[in-house]
């Protein structure tokens, strides 16, 4: 049982600090995630070309919704497994990883060939460019692979996760990029194209599956041989993921709608744009998740505690995850022709910057939800979660269909922007419906929102002041962290300006100290 024990740590779910320190481990390796990102992109575009990145692509958010496999899985894994892990039930544990694999391996492999066979007529209905691809069949196997290899491992993620491991979490994480990037760089040197890109994809996932394989079989020996009695679980498993699915297509098949209508009315190369803008906000806009995820788990083991403290944390969780968003996020906005111009090239920043502009707002502004979905997941609000994205997946259809349609590329990401706001209003109102006797919606508006507004309003100094512009990667960082910092201030300046709000920066101030000395 050492490994059990090891594996568990010194904390169970539900400590406050535990939850920062968790934080801490996921942004580390979600650091080392950006870094790795961040230096193969422009090696591949230049390897492969703007137009061939574009069709990659394009292929890449086909399968996007269909994440949904993988991620909710991974979610109903944590929920159903981490009350079970915390009172050393591992034989009900291992019945719900069972459960979970073998769901997850048979939908993943039924659609993963469904994708491959029929891929095809949804490529050529977003694109007439043929020649993109000499072997589109081929490309569409190999993304399909690599894609099933990637569901499977959200999984594993998912048990690691539940057991509060975030040590380990991180370690492998930080292996996987860099395996995945490795082989990405390797295959497009060998082959400069498309189907080269995609295959370094695969043959990276595959590899990652395989580390949190040996992970899961190393730290947590318990989880196997899997279980053939698992079919309570599996219909637990089936009850949470049947809303939490209709959730994850909504939002990213609505998230995916600009690529979608870029591809069907604009040349591959300004998809080509818009996917340097996207995954530039991506990479910002996740790190803000992975720094909130933890609190999944701790909203589903203290679902039992009284209204007024969860209140209490619903509203610390929400300023703390608004100001790392808008540290992360605003920068993007007044540096989006540096940033583009030092990572791609000059001419890529010309097309893409003022789409990353308009995404950047749209993060920050839907980073102000998460708090309060991570809460409806946790306290079983499924179906309110799901009506929430699929309305929002109508309104940034709409909207992205109309805009587009009317002024055409330069429109990309404002149909976000819009569905975003919109869900922002919606989201407010039920917090304060959902705590209703326990805060003001005054105190609900100005200890979630004060981040965000005067983010956005720096956002805009430092975009028209342009006081100066950097000409190199050190002086990019520096002039980074300096906007970073300023909103930084701003943030506990305007939330400091009353009681209520100096009462809570206090009550963030101490648990966050605990949290940062905790050792794992």
């Amino acid at each position: 049982m050492s490994n059990q024990v090891g594996a568990k740590g010194s904390g169970k779910v539900g400590s406050r600090e535990r939850l920062v320190s968790n934080s801490k481990w996921n942004l580390l390796a979600f650091s080392v995630n950006i870094a790795v990102n961040f230096l193969t992109i422009p090696y591949v575009i230049y390897q492969i070309g703007l137009t061939a990145f574009g069709g990659a692509g394009l292929i890449i958010s086909m399968l996007a919704p269909f994440m949904l496999i993988g991620i909710v899985l991974g979610q109903a894994t944590v929920r159903e497994l981490s009350p079970r892990y915390a009172q050393d039930d591992y034989k009900g544990a291992n019945r719900v990883f069972s459960a979970a694999i073998v769901i997850c391996a048979i939908a993943a492999v039924v659609f993963g060939v469904f994708f491959a066979i029929v891929g095809g007529l949804v490529l050529h209905e977003l694109t007439d460019q043929k020649l993109l691809l000499l072997d589109w069949r081929a490309a569409l196997l190999i993304a399909a692979t690599g894609w099933i290899a990637q569901q499977l491992t959200l999984v594993v993620q998912g048990t690691v996760a539940a057991t509060q491991n975030y040590y380990s979490l991180a370690r492998i994480s930080v292996v996987a990029s860099i395996i995945n990037a490795s082989t990405i760089i390797l295959v497009v040197e060998l082959y400069p194209t498309t189907i080269g890109y995609l295959s370094g994809m695969a043959i990276g996932f595959c590899f990652a599956l395989l580390v949190w394989a040996l992970l899961a079989r190393q730290n947590y020996p318990w989880l196997f041989p899997l279980s053939r009695k698992a079919g309570a679980e599996l219909r637990l498993l089936l009850r949470f993921g049947k809303w939490q699915s209709v959730a994850h297509f909504a939002g990213a098949f609505g998230n995916q709608m600009d690529r979608y209508v870029l591809g069907a009315l604009a040349p591959l190369s300004v998809v080509g744009l818009y996917n340097i803008a996207m995954r530039l906000q991506e990479v910002a806009y996740a790190s803000v998740l992975k720094s909130g995820e933890v609190l999944f788990p701790h909203f589903s083991a203290t679902v039992g505690e009284p209204v007024a403290r969860r209140a209490d944390f619903f509203i610390s969780a929400s300023w703390v995850l608004n100001t790392i968003a808008v540290c992360a996020l605003v920068p993007l906005i007044p540096l989006s022709e540096s940033i583009i111009s030092l990572w791609v090239n000059p001419e890529a920043a010309e097309g893409a910057a003022s789409i990353l502009r308009v995404l950047a707002t749209a993060g920050i502004i839907g980073c102000a939800v998460n708090v309060y979905l991570f809460h409806s997941m946790g306290t079983g609000e499924n179906v309110r979660l799901a009506a929430l994205y699929v309305i929002n997946a109508i309104l940034t259809t709409g909207f992205t269909v109309l805009l587009i349609g009317l002024y055409g590329p330069p429109a990309a990401g404002f149909g976000i922007l819009l569905a975003a706001t919109i869900q922002l209003g919606t989201v407010i109102y039920l917090s304060r419906k959902s705590f209703a006797d326990v805060f003001t919606f005054t105190k609900l508006v100005h200890c979630t929102l004060s981040p965000l507004w005067s983010g956005l309003v720096l956002a805009w100094f430092w975009f028209r002041s342009a006081f100066f512009i950097p000409s190199g990667w050190i002086s990019l960082a520096f002039v980074f962290m300096v906007i970073s910092f300023s909103v930084l201030l701003g943030s506990v300046t305007v939330t400091a300006a009353t009681r209520d709000g100096r009462t809570m920066l206090i009550r963030v101030y101490r648990i966050a100290k605990r949290g940062l000395l905790k050792k794992d």
